[in-house]
């Protein structure tokens, strides 16, 4: 092979593997996660896996176990059940980083007695913070709606190498009617694929049945299939008779789909109703994903509304919002700023207001580490909406402005 062949060659692959990378994120939300109270109740401290699978077969409510700066590889799913209440498992340092759940590897079938890394069945008043888990062949997580789990708690953690979904909460019944696991929180958290998951079948957040969840000042990345792989799942799905859900503030980078609440036409049933997308920033990179779809969908979902986000997506897919079917209806769009189309399909109906989709890269800080902040130069997106009473900070937390006019998208310039 020549030479300048073999340069070109070399060239492709590391233009590549950049964009499959993508660059470090930007400081957000989840790199400053405010530090929980002491541990209120009875303390059982571990250091060894031994010492937290006996922890966990003792465990009784209004008790944490606080687990000890280390990586502990798994010998069981850490399974947290018996009717208790008021219960905890939380690193020591108050570091995510510093406590390491590992399983047997994402692509390990021989998963044994470890197929997820922590697994809560009929368990309220449950939190999981200050610590990572993940690399096992299902889910990082995963909550059982069929066996009674109720508010769910998660806080500065980190999931990674998920074989299928990453946090999985099931419903009572499979058409969820029997409701699901409700009222979960989860903030300040990271879920992340070294480089991609091993099939299609994946997803960060997976609800299904769940009602008043809030998912908030989150970092999802790299949340995508292989080459090969279509219809992935999004970094964000709540659907099958979910509801009310709250969607804010996170930040999800090159992933093949951003947040889905409401899925598939059920036609009997909602697969989502009501619930509020805010202050969300996605961005994709141009090569990102084998397969990627569109950034925010609302689908079967009546009521939903999808406010100040804003959606960079460099890649070929058309569309940055996506609102479908009859039954979606009441649907509010507004105030979002985007560089793709906003597309009514299907025949739902929403009311779209003072949106801006030709958005450009340089009216942002630093767009491939997920940091869309306004620029100087975003003129077109600034001071050009009346805030809607449901969105009245903005990215940061900061107010937008009383009785004048705001700026599209999910931040707020400061001057």
């Amino acid at each position: 092979m020549r030479t300048s062949s073999i340069l070109s060659c070399v060239l492709i692959f590391l233009a590549t593997s950049s964009a499959l990378t993508g660059a470090e994120p930007f400081a957000g939300p989840w790199a400053r996660p405010p530090q929980l109270p002491p541990p209120a109740g009875a303390v059982v401290r571990v250091s060894t896996e031994a010492q937290l699978q006996q922890a966990v077969r003792r465990l009784r409510s209004n008790t944490t176990i606080l687990i000890a700066k280390g990586t502990y590889d798994l010998t069981n799913t850490i399974h947290l059940r018996g009717e208790l209440r008021n219960v905890a498992l939380r690193g020591a340092t108050g570091r995510r980083e510093d406590v390491v759940l590992r399983g047997r590897g994402m692509r390990n079938e021989n998963c044994g007695s470890v197929p997820h890394g922590i697994r809560v069945s009929d368990c309220t008043d449950v939190l999981i913070a200050d610590l990572s888990v993940g690399d096992v062949w299902f889910h990082p997580i995963t909550l059982q709606g069929q066996a009674g789990c109720k508010r769910v708690r998660i806080h500065n953690c980190r999931l990674f190498e998920a074989g299928e979904q990453f946090l999985k909460a099931n419903p009572a019944s499979p058409d969820g009617a029997k409701g699901g696991v409700d009222e979960g929180l989860v903030e300040y958290c990271v879920f992340e694929y070294a480089d991609t998951a091993r099939h299609w079948y994946t997803e960060g957040i997976d609800v299904h049945a769940g009602s008043n969840w809030v998912v908030r000042k989150n970092l999802f990345r790299n949340i995508r299939g292989p080459a090969g792989a279509k219809n992935v799942g999004g970094a964000i799905d709540f659907w099958n008779r979910s509801r009310d859900t709250l969607v804010e503030q996170n930040v999800i980078i090159n992933c093949a789909v951003g947040i889905r609440l409401g899925i598939v036409d059920r036609r009997g049933y909602e697969d989502h109703a009501g619930g509020i997308v805010r202050n969300n920033f996605i961005y994709r990179a141009k090569g990102a994903c084998h397969w990627a779809d569109v950034g925010i969908i609302v689908n079967d979902s009546p009521g939903t509304k999808v406010l100040h986000n804003t959606i960079i997506l460099e890649d070929a897919y058309p569309n940055a919002i996506e609102y479908r079917f009859p039954s979606s209806k009441g649907l509010v769009v507004a105030g979002n700023l985007t560089n793709k189309a906003i597309r009514r399909r299907d025949g739902a109906e929403a009311v779209e207001d003072s949106n801006v989709t030709r958005a450009a890269l340089d009216w942002f800080v630093d767009p491939a580490a997920g940091d869309l902040h306004l620029t100087a130069r975003a003129v077109p997106a600034l001071n050009r909406v009346r805030a809607r009473q449901e969105c009245l900070s903005d990215f940061d937390g900061e107010k937008r402005p009383a009785g004048a006019l705001a700026d599209v998208g999910a931040d707020e310039l400061q001057p």
